[in-house]
């Protein structure tokens, strides 16, 4: 049965920008139309030397959600340019090329699809999405079989290219976190798995098998992987800095060729002599290993320093091109005409270049996207900070045993998880020793997935400090660490430093101390990327130590003190129910704490974005229900985009401990709450926050509602969110727990026709007249309890 998008087949035509008036006014008539669906690029200049940013003509669009397919056709410097569905965040694409056509395949983690452009005339294509689950990932096609990773469920997948039909396959090892897959000869597909040390065969015939070939050690973290025709099988392993060749089927003659220290080996691809080329992600350098008895290795570096090449491909001549990923630029390296480069900006500003590959025709397509959470338009939608989304969960670690995969596909888009310092520097020497494998693959894994990271550096080692969470005992060990791992991930915008400092056990009595430790790593920061975020360690901010507690009730007011000069960039606290009725005075549940928390930067002077990097409904043994959880999920974010806040993180994605139940409970079964979270992201991703809505509006001082500004065809729409704030919420009796009630309250809106949406995602449309009575208002049936309702006025 083929499964495809809702859109099923998409006939598109495709156009092209070119810089000079004869070509736009040559043979090929493009309509205003083919226009509207396509940006492309000028062509560029001399070929001889490394292309200049160009300025762009094209409308500005840096504010709109994107993903696109490219065309580059390296004659002329000219891009074609196929629009994807905007949140599929495309990570790989390759391309099957017969004696009719060429088909085009990537995939889409964002969506769970496998994508198919195929050509039906010079201008018109066809678009076709499979329905494949999952987060698919790696890539690799033939002219039957498409084959794909899954790194979020710890499978490979396989698509049946004449039916589409689709099978997906458990690896054996569990986390194993699949990364590069290739087809070699006898069909045998090859994959590299980073979390376990090995390589993964999948053999087809007579039926599916997987064989896992150890690699010799561990901490390799191996990641592209190159079948060849001789049927030896070409690997590098980034941690290590080797690229390896496995001889023999059986894995047992292996031959290692050093790339070099701190290298970071990282896709690779053959040319028609049969050499083996690949991308040195660290040192910025394209490598090309000549193999046979006399094996040698040439070193290319690329002009553009800090490009971090990482997909590879060559055409027919020779000509290599790679994926230039921090800048947005596809390179290309002429061997034979003596090691020039080329470099081609991609049309549209502030994109991941996910992937790319070369047809055999010498085109070479690419996919990027721009994963946004900000507003389309600054005047009627919030602009939220680029990259980061208001919708935050925390994770521990990474992997399908972790539930990364359940995490995508509920639109999650920013996570928040721990640096430990002491994993990357267990032990202090000179030259510094930075062992970056896990941390690495944890980041690479994020990233694949489209997703923006919130790093929080903590867990000192033991030789540069008495606490794991506290001072360290030399300020300088710690702004070499900060320094590295700032200038080793560009594209991580978020670093928040140490968890809840104002602890007794970590700066905690001490905010002076906490102080003169932002104020020493906040230029460290900057200098190694002015577009990185220092961001307050999340305070917890009560308990406090005079309550029997062991939080310092005074940290924050020492630390605005003596944080002279700028040390900080984003402010942060944490936020539990059970305390809030020491900050019901500022306001409901997390707008107090947050409007107390604003209230003590001005008073210091600070006009600081504030976020939250962990709330959530704690205590498993006494929270209530499922239910409650769920309920909980709605309340605490709506609130929080009516605080300003930037973002806010639920704690925990999944059981953390016995006391903070996760989003996702044992063996990664959702909870209520998890769907949940998933419709709050679909209804409230572009929502710009508009008012609270007054008892004179609700009827009631306990019916709690927010409205909003959505996007909608033709401009903006109204919606909004109601339920009933029970009393016993915020009344938490002495020792005990918040607990939930059953009181509903009428509802009337101004309105003729209006759908209302559940917390779980429920659709119902309702009517002026449903009540009986032509009014102008909708009455809805049964009221509104303590169960978060959405209000669509414009369905």
């Amino acid at each position: 049965m083929r499964l495809i998008s809702e859109s099923k087949i998409v006939q598109r035509r495709v156009g092209l920008y070119q810089s000079r008036m004869s070509r736009l006014l040559g043979a090929m008539f493009i309509s205003a139309a083919t226009l509207a669906l396509v940006w492309g690029v000028a062509r560029l200049g001399s070929a001889t030397a490394a292309y200049p940013h160009a300025a762009s003509s094209q409308p500005d669009i840096s504010l709109t959600p994107a993903a696109y397919l490219y065309r580059l056709d390296p004659g002329s410097g000219d891009f074609i340019t196929i629009p994807l569905p905007s949140n599929s965040s495309p990570a790989a694409v390759r391309v099957v090329s017969d004696s009719l056509r060429q088909q085009i395949w990537f995939s889409e983690p964002g969506l769970g699809r496998v994508g198919r452009v195929v050509f039906t005339s010079v201008l018109d294509y066809a678009l076709t999405e499979f329905i494949v689950g999952g987060n698919p990932v790696g890539l690799a096609a033939s002219e039957t079989d498409v084959w794909f990773t899954l790194p979020g469920q710890n499978q490979v997948g396989h698509l049946d290219v004449s039916s589409g039909a689709v099978a997906r396959y458990d690896l054996p090892s569990a986390q194993a976190d699949p990364a590069d897959i290739a087809i070699g000869p006898s069909d045998r597909v090859w994959v590299t798995e980073r979390a376990v040390d090995r390589l993964a065969m999948v053999v087809t015939s007579p039926t599916v098998t997987i064989t896992e070939y150890f690699l010799p050690g561990s901490g390799l973290m191996p990641e592209g992987v190159l079948p060849v025709e001789d049927g030896s099988i070409w690997f590098a392993t980034s941690a290590t800095g080797y690229v390896w060749q496995l001889v023999s089927g059986t894995g047992s003659y292996l031959v290692a060729v050093p790339m070099g220290p701190n290298s970071y080996p990282y896709r690779l691809t053959s040319d028609e002599a049969n050499r083996i080329w690949v991308t040195l992600k660290d040192t910025n350098q394209l490598a090309m290993i000549v193999p046979g008895s006399l094996l040698y290795t040439v070193f290319y570096t690329i002009p553009t320093a800090n490009s971090q090449p990482t997909a590879i491909g060559v055409d027919p001549l020779g000509q290599v091109y790679f994926a230039e990923q921090s800048v947005g630029r596809i390179g290309q390296l002429a061997p034979i005409s003596g090691g020039v480069f080329i470099e081609y900006p991609l049309p549209c500003p502030d994109l991941t270049l996910a992937d790319l590959t070369v047809a055999g025709d010498g085109s070479v397509w690419a996919v990027a996207y721009r994963t946004v959470h900000q507003a389309h338009l600054p005047v009627v939608m919030r602009d939220y900070d680029a990259g980061l989304s208001p919708f935050a969960v925390q994770m521990y670690h990474y992997g399908p045993l972790n539930g990364w995969g359940q995490a995508i596909e509920a639109g999650v888009r920013s996570v928040r998880v721990p640096a430990a310092w002491a994993g990357v520097e267990p032990v202090n020497t000179t030259p510094d020793n930075y062992r970056w494998a896990g941390l690495d693959a944890a980041i690479q894994f994020a990233s694949d997935a489209g997703i923006q990271l919130i790093l929080t550096i903590d867990g000192n080692p033991s030789w540069a400090a008495a606490s794991a969470s506290g001072p360290v005992t030399n300020t300088a060990d710690l702004q070499e660490f900060v320094g590295a791992a700032v200038a080793r991930y560009p594209h991580i915008q978020y670093w928040e430093f140490y968890n809840e400092p104002d602890h007794r056990k970590a700066f905690g009595l001490n905010g002076d101390d906490y102080a003169a430790m932002l104020r020493s790593i906040y230029p460290v920061v900057k200098a190694a990327n002015p577009n990185a975020k220092v961001i307050m360690g999340g305070l917890a901010l009560d308990w406090f130590i005079e309550d029997g507690g062991p939080f310092d009730s005074h940290f924050l007011d020492d630390v605005l003190t003596h944080c002279a000069g700028p040390c900080f960039d984003l402010a942060n606290f944490h936020y539990y129910p059970w305390f809030r009725p020491i900050w019901e005075p500022y306001g409901r549940d997390i707008l107090g704490k947050a409007t107390f928390v604003s209230q003590k930067l001005a008073l210091h002077g600070y006009s600081r974005p504030i976020v939250n990097t962990e709330t959530g409904w704690p205590s498993g043994s006494s929270w209530g229900s499922p239910e409650l959880q769920a309920r909980y999920v709605p309340k605490t974010y709506i609130r929080s985009l009516a605080a300003g806040l930037l973002a806010v993180n639920w704690y925990a994605w999944l059981d953390s401990d016995t006391s903070n139940p996760g989003l996702l409970g044992p063996g990664l079964t959702p909870r209520p709450a998890y769907t949940v979270y998933q419709t709050l992201v679909t209804q409230m991703r572009f929502a710009h926050f508009v008012r609270a809505i007054p008892a004179a509006e609700t009827g009631s001082t306990y019916l709690e509602g927010y409205q909003f500004s959505i996007p909608n065809l033709g401009g903006q729409k109204r919606f909004d969110v109601y339920w009933y704030d029970c009393p016993s919420l915020y009344t938490v009796p002495a020792g005990g727990m918040p607990t939930d009630c059953s009181n509903v309250a009428p509802l009337h809106v101004n309105a003729s026709r209006v759908a209302i949406i559940d917390k779980m995602g429920n659709k119902t449309i309702l009517n002026d007249a449903d009540d009986g009575l032509a009014d102008g208002k909708v009455t809805l049936p049964g009221g509104v309890g303590s169960s978060p309702l959405y209000v669509d006025y414009a369905p």
